[in-house]
């Protein structure tokens, strides 16, 4: 039942700038059940009214704008009165770690639109919260009064979070109303609503505090799961040992052994009423400042009750009255129809329906007047419950709510007609659960192997109209009916100005121009490619790599699974980032390959001079001088000693390696490119400015690595018209661990004592320019090396030096010569 406060709050809101509104939904993500229930509540409150949703999900506030984990904040960036007229914001979760005082300086940007807040209180704004206090109260007072608790741990939310914080009160002021003692060491410290913040919780009270009690209350289910896997990974089983309670009732913990006694919270309703709140002041209407809805204790198995159904049909003691039942129960028809309303949705008029329905098929049943209607009845209410994505088994609700006031009136045959429909209502309502739970299971794995095959294919393309193809060609599969991909103009920041590379509407792609098509980002796309003759709901994901953003993809909503979206964003991401690497790699490669042909100019007139050795001579000092570290980076380089060495050859030659420190992370390359002359030096040259684009970008997976190199050689050896490949390994080091990827010559390690280690590269990797993907071949080698221990890379010009009888110097030879004079310094080895 709603309980609205006493301020109403008058409409100064702007009217919508079109016969259908639109409604942004802000929360923290849709990939856990309470985010998806807040978003499924929005849009079906706005399907009723024909209204249109952007949903934009985030992240928490409290993270920093340069951390990677906040990027995804950047969606609330892309908020305004140019794509939305009024906006829904999940309160708690955005409040949890900046409290309320932040949490209104967020709200306060979007000033002008029509707002209203889920789960948190903001003076002006419209509010749907939730009555904590009842729900905790009824949670400590079920383990008092029904199972006898005295000692009784408690995990509470984030400080700052309202929410937490009413909980928490509850709990303290319910020990003493029933004069059990509050004692802080069976509290542990705030936490962060996720499972690890319930383990930590479990960790803290029995482990460093050694605390004693009897049950334990979580301030949310998410908490309640981690503590419950903490308590059985110490062998403490829940109820039998220690009895478990949560709060929220959402996802699967009804499916958890042992299912979990909660308190549930209408998430769905909140954010359902949340929105014709907005849609009201839209409409010009006043609507109250505060409303509250019920919490409803659940009781299940963790807190030790064996049967749930017996206590939710509260006992009521039977009237000595002969009143036929049909007419004694319909005194009380108005008070089930709105309790039976309100589980599916107090304020549409379809619950209403269903309500009296279900009512008179239950009496009909009784009285034998209309059999076998009531079951027919319930399953209309449970199909409604599976289309707002709300678990069926919330129907035993119903049965609870029929049952608690039929009984004063059920005797003899009745009482026992009644018992048997219960009886077969609840193996009904079981048996649909057991099928939702089944088709719940084989939907995720389908939308999981779909978004694993576009993460497939994606990974191995490096172009954007590839990009834009793979994702089109999955978007029917996956059920969604659009799909709009957008870059930033310039990649990197959040700029004004975006560019539509991408525009797939029902099972169409529109033609756009070659370079896209550019907007205003705060439009979301050009309007004329939003669908015009229908409503729709819209996920906007923002599209980012670490710390880097690229843009926004928009994703029509099709399965009304949130995960899939937020998959799509973290696939599509890479992929496009691992594309605009691709572009700048070939725009340095472009600078080079021009100067190439340049230089290949001057050096057929210098053929023409009889110059040519002399020329090509003084081209490879060059070219060797522009790639080798100097030995003044080398020695800023704290706890490594490192020295490089290369010999000029009498002619031009594709011998490389580089050294570059990047975010307390050494880099080293090397390599040797076929053959001699003019060609290798300058394919060297090219493989080597692509190596430091991709480092100073932050590319460090060795697949994506070593395949964009790949084809940068193939592409740029075959403008060059040379038939050129290179060996190159790639090592990482830092804190102790050294990393290969890439085929070359082996790795030598000399250890203390000056034992020598031969790594064999054959494996790691495949020669660049030979073959169009080598991802397959790729492989990474991990080496600990301890203080004292070094590493040795070097070409082939080392080992196979002749003498002037013709014999090679061998890998042999090295390895004796590198353990004879290890503890030397590295200069000095050199």
């Amino acid at each position: 039942m709603l309980s609205p406060a006493i301020s109403d709050i008058s409409s100064t809101t702007p009217q919508p700038t079109s016969a259908r509104p639109t409604i942004g939904f802000l929360t923290h993500g849709l990939w856990d059940a309470y985010g998806q229930a807040l978003w499924h509540g929005v849009i079906d409150a706005a399907s009723a009214a024909d209204a249109n949703v952007f949903c934009f999900p985030g992240g928490d506030l409290r993270q920093e704008r340069e951390t990677p984990e906040a990027q995804a904040n950047f969606a609330y960036d892309l908020v305004s009165s140019d794509n939305v007229d009024g906006l829904v914001l999940s309160g708690a979760p955005l409040s949890n770690f900046v409290g309320l005082d932040g949490f209104q300086r967020f709200c306060d940007r979007f000033h002008g639109l029509a707002l209203a807040i889920v789960s948190a209180a903001l003076p002006g704004i419209p509010s749907v919260l939730l009555d904590n206090y009842q729900g905790m109260r009824e949670t400590v007072a079920h383990l008092v009064e029904a199972h006898g608790c005295r000692r009784i741990a408690f995990i509470p939310g984030p400080s700052t979070n309202p929410e937490a914080t009413i909980r928490y009160q509850a709990y303290c002021d319910t020990l003493r109303d029933y004069g059990l003692p509050l004692d802080p060491a069976l509290v542990a410290s705030p936490g962060a609503w996720n499972h690890a913040s319930g383990w930590q919780a479990v960790a803290e009270l029995l482990d460093q505090r050694q605390a004693r009690f009897e049950a334990l209350i979580s301030a949310n289910d998410g908490m309640a799961i981690g503590a419950l896997e903490a308590l059985q990974a110490r062998g403490i089983s829940v109820p039998d040992e220690m009895l478990l309670t949560g709060f929220g009732d959402g996802g699967d913990v009804h499916i958890l052994t042992p299912p979990f006694t909660t308190a549930r919270q209408p998430s769905y309703e909140q954010a359902h009423q949340a929105t014709q709140f907005v849609l009201a002041r839209l409409r010009g209407k006043s609507v109250p400042e505060e409303t509250y809805l019920p919490t409803r204790l659940v009781i299940r198995q963790s807190c030790g009750c064996l049967e749930s159904y017996a206590t939710r049909a509260e006992s009521v003691t039977e009237t000595a009255s002969i009143q036929p039942f049909a007419s004694a129960f319909a005194n009380c028809q108005d008070v089930v129809w709105r309790e039976l309303a309100q589980l599916i949705d107090a304020g549409s008029a379809r619950a209403q329906e269903w309500a009296r329905r279900l009512t008179s098929a239950f009496i009909g049943e009784i009285t034998g007047q209309t059999p076998g209607q009531f079951l027919r009845a319930l399953n209309q209410g449970l199909s409604y419950l599976n289309t707002a994505s709300r678990s069926v088994s919330e129907g035993e609700d119903a049965l609870a709510i029929l049952r608690r006031h039929a009984s004063p009136f059920l005797h003899g045959a009745e009482r026992s007609r009644a018992d048997d429909l219960w009886q077969q209502a609840r193996l009904f309502i079981a048996a649909t659960a057991k099928r939702q739970e089944q088709f719940h299971t084989w939907q995720q794995k389908e939308y999981l192997q779909a978004v694993r095959q576009i993460e497939g294919a994606l990974i191995t393309t490096f172009d954007l109209h590839g990009i834009c193809d793979v994702l089109t060609a999955a978007m029917p599969r996956l059920g969604v009916p659009s799909c709009y991909v957008a870059l930033y103009e310039h990649p990197g920041q959040a700029a004004s100005q975006a560019r539509l590379i991408l525009a797939y509407h029902d099972g169409r792609v529109a033609e756009l121009p070659a370079d896209g098509l550019l907007f205003p980002a705060c439009q979301l796309a050009p309007p004329e490619v939003f669908p015009r003759h229908r409503r729709y709901n819209i996920v906007v994901e923002p599209l980012y790599f670490r710390t880097e953003q690229l843009g926004f993809a928009l994703f029509e909503v099709g399965p009304r699974d949130g995960s899939v979206y937020e998959g799509l964003r973290t696939t599509l991401s890479s992929a496009l980032q691992g594309a605009l690497l691709l572009q700048r790699v070939n725009a340095h490669a472009a600078e080079i390959a021009a100067a190439y042909e340049e230089i290949r100019v001057l050096n057929t007139r210098l053929q023409e001079e009889n110059l040519r050795m002399s020329a090509e001579l003084d081209v490879s000092r060059r070219i060797q001088q522009m790639i080798l570290p100097q030995p003044e980076e080398l020695q800023q380089i704290e706890g490594l000693d490192i020295v490089g060495y290369m010999q000029p050859a009498d002619e031009v030659g594709g011998d490389y390696y580089d050294v570059f420190n990047v975010n307390n992370m050494t880099h080293i390359g090397i390599g040797d490119v076929t053959g001699h002359g003019l060609e290798s030096g300058i394919l060297m040259l090219m493989v080597q400015t692509a190596i430091r684009t991709l480092i100073e970008h932050g590319e460090s997976d060795p697949v994506t690595f070593l395949s964009t190199l790949n084809r940068v050689v193939m592409k740029n050896a075959s403008r060059m018209r040379v038939d050129k490949t290179l060996t190159l390994a790639f090592v990482n080091y830092q804190h102790g661990l050294l990393k290969i990827a890439g085929q070359h010559e082996d790795l030598l390690v000399a250890r203390r004592g000056g034992r020598v280690e031969r790594v064999d590269t054959f494996y790691l990797g495949f020669p660049l320019g030979l073959e169009e993907d080598i991802a397959r071949f790729v492989a990474e080698a991990t080496i600990t090396l301890e203080p004292g221990d070094g590493v040795v890379l070097y070409t082939d010009g080392i080992t196979e030096a002749a003498s002037p009888d013709g014999e090679l110097y061998g890998l042999e030879r090295l390895c004796a010569t590198l353990s004879r004079h290890w503890e030397q310094p590295a200069e000095a080895i050199k």
